[in-house]
């Protein structure tokens, strides 16, 4: 069982990620930890530019489901339950429909909350003031969706076979991912 995640910027999906790793023994594997891993090897500051910036250009270089395909094959070799996250491309989303086993997430929660999330988590990609927040949450949302190398997770939302409201408490959310997951 793989299931992958279409998020909101701070709408949780760490959240679910951890409850699905100590609660179903789920595997993670993340679109933004691959990307990290790439800006660590070229010597740049991790942020969330930066990150925009090398996924772009990891799409150019190998073409627009180059990640998804490189985490979907690491899964299916190395555990029998993974949580994929970060689906951010309708590209990806047309090549990630074509596989038997592909069931997509969307989590979404008010802007507000999510800015609250993710001061929080002190992330350094996430250091930003609340105006810089909704620029890069508008960036990512509804981008030109006929370059492949941008991000649009307007459409991967619309495509998603379950969508979950994290707005409310922790047990929401896992009551939630429950119902999906059986």
């Amino acid at each position: 069982m793989i299931i992958w995640i279409t998020w909101t910027l701070g709408a949780g999906k760490w959240t679910i990620s951890d409850y699905l790793i100590e609660k179903k023994w789920f595997k993670h594997y993340s679109v933004s930890g691959y990307i990290t891993e790439e800006i660590k090897k070229r010597w740049m500051e991790v942020n969330r530019d930066t990150m925009y910036q090398v996924w772009r250009e990891l799409k150019r270089e190998n073409w627009a489901d180059f990640i998804v395909k490189e985490l979907y094959k690491k899964a299916k070799t190395e555990w029998w339950k993974a949580i994929i996250e970060s689906i951010r491309s309708p590209w990806e989303v047309d090549w990630l429909k074509e596989l038997d086993d592909f069931k997509l997430i969307s989590v979404d929660a008010d802007i507000k909350t999510r800015y609250e999330r993710i001061k929080l988590r002190w992330s350094e990609k996430d250091n930003v003031d609340y105006e810089t927040f909704v620029a890069n949450n508008a960036r990512e949302w509804d981008s030109d969706s006929t370059d492949p190398t941008k991000i649009n997770l307007s459409k991967c939302v619309l495509q998603a076979d379950f969508k979950i409201d994290n707005n409310w408490s922790f047990q929401d959310l896992y009551d939630q991912v429950d119902e999906i997951v059986s």
